[in-house]
């Protein structure tokens, strides 16, 4: 028995304490990845071996990570987000310095100018998208959130689905209007009507009122009619205009116009915005025995300018603005990185790490692709730090760093007896 065996005992021990006290220090680091110290023993080159080779101690090999997954957290941040599965969101020091880092830890947030970033500044990366389109793929570029307002977009199709009535003058007195006495401040040149609001090319919003007014009746029999509606509309105070006839089968379907059920209006002239061109879907109108009832009136185009008010991310990583309009715009799509071995990688911390050549280069996919995992907003992975595990390890160090000491007591008092002797 030698110091050497003692010492080297301890130090190894002192090094497991040292990752034990880390992992303990970081049970509540969201994304940090508990490690575990490898022992090695050591022997002395000679040229005996078998049962001739007496080791000279141990030394603290490597302290190896474990990229198990951690236990999923909601949070109360849209931008907090948890990964599941394999991957690491790939960043880059600033906007500008392009120095390529990697985490676990998905607690984001925007900054002034836009860019989704952590705590520490560095900046997420995946594919940015241009005017609500994100390309299938592409290589990796920093995520900006650049559409705080939402451009506004021109109505240009309208669904209309009503019922016209069949008979809505039940005392007999006649259901027909003629196009030529339709006056919009006479309710009874009409048969009904209904209004919504449509926008131009600047997003400014306007009244479209329709009005349906009935001039013919259908008639039955061996050589049945149809029934007959004429389409007034008037946008705003302007001048009423007839947008053109549909008509019935004596069964309350559309019977024209045909397929495509659509009525395009002339060009609506608009002060300092571009000219409206409608174009109507009436496939939703019928005629039968109720009542007037307007059941949905879609402008299936148009909307004014939206402020952004949220930002939703999908488990497959598209990152959507939601917007005060109503609207939703894709803005990019998040990448996660993976690679041939992780435990390769080279912590700098920060929740950070970097490729080493162990590591190998990172592979980037949408989540949810090849071997990447999928996202979950709203979240963050926990450490997956075991505490009972580590405190028990702790108490296992502890008992081996108090017998590599007794030891070296032991070899001091054989020492001391060899001095000893006289």
């Amino acid at each position: 028995m030698g110091f050497q065996q003692g010492l080297s005992g301890l130090n190894a021990s002192s090094r497991a304490l040292d990752v034990i006290g880390n992992n303990v220090a970081n049970a509540n680091t969201v994304g940090f990845k508990q490690s575990q110290m490898h022992f090695a023993d050591l022997f002395a080159t000679a040229l005996s071996s078998g049962a001739g080779q007496v080791g000279i101690g141990a030394t603290a090999a490597a302290a190896m990570q474990s990229h198990s997954q951690g236990n999923i957290t909601a949070t109360s941040n849209q931008l907090d987000i948890a990964i599941k599965g394999q991957g690491f969101f790939r960043m880059q020091r600033s906007e500008t310095d392009e120095t390529a880092s990697f985490t676990r830890n998905g607690q984001f947030h925007l900054n002034e100018r836009g860019y989704i970033v952590n705590d520490q500044g560095y900046v997420l990366k995946g594919i940015q998208g241009a005017n609500g389109v994100v390309p299938p793929s592409g290589t990796p570029s920093v995520l900006r959130v650049d559409a705080f307002q939402i451009r506004p977009n021109a109505s240009t199709g309208i669904e209309l689905n009503l019922n016209l009535p069949q008979d809505d003058d039940p005392t007999g007195t006649g259901d027909l209007n003629l196009v030529a006495d339709f006056d919009p401040s006479d309710v009874t040149t009409y048969n009904g009507s209904s209004a919504m609001t449509i926008y131009d090319s600047e997003g400014v919003a306007h009244t479209l009122t329709m009005y349906y007014l009935k001039t013919a009746d259908a008639v039955g029999g061996a050589t049945p009619t149809p029934a007959t509606w004429n389409l007034q509309y008037q946008v705003d105070d302007g001048t009423p205009a007839s947008a053109g006839n549909i008509t019935f089968t004596t069964t309350g379907q559309l019977a024209t116009p045909a397929s495509p059920a659509s009525l395009t209006l002339p060009a609506i002239t608009i002060a300092g915005a571009n000219d409206l061109q409608l174009t109507l879907d009436v496939g939703g109108i019928t005629q039968y025995g109720s009542p007037f009832a307007i059941n949905s009136l879609i402008d299936e185009t148009g909307y004014a300018t939206g402020n952004l008010s949220g930002i939703s991310i999908s488990p497959d990583g598209l990152v959507q603005g939601r917007y005060s309009n109503g609207k939703t715009q894709d803005i990019g799509r998040i990448t996660l990185a993976t690679f041939r071995d992780p435990t390769g990688l080279a912590s700098v911390g920060n929740n950070q790490w970097v490729e080493t050549a162990e590591s190998g280069q990172p592979t980037d996919n949408p989540p949810g692709v090849s071997t990447a995992g999928t996202l979950q907003a709203g979240a963050v992975e926990d450490s997956n730090v075991d505490l009972t595990k580590e405190l028990v390890d702790m108490i296992t160090m502890q008992r081996a760093y108090q017998a590599n000491a007794q030891t070296i007591k032991t070899q001091d008092s054989l020492l001391q007896t060899i001095t000893n002797l006289r």
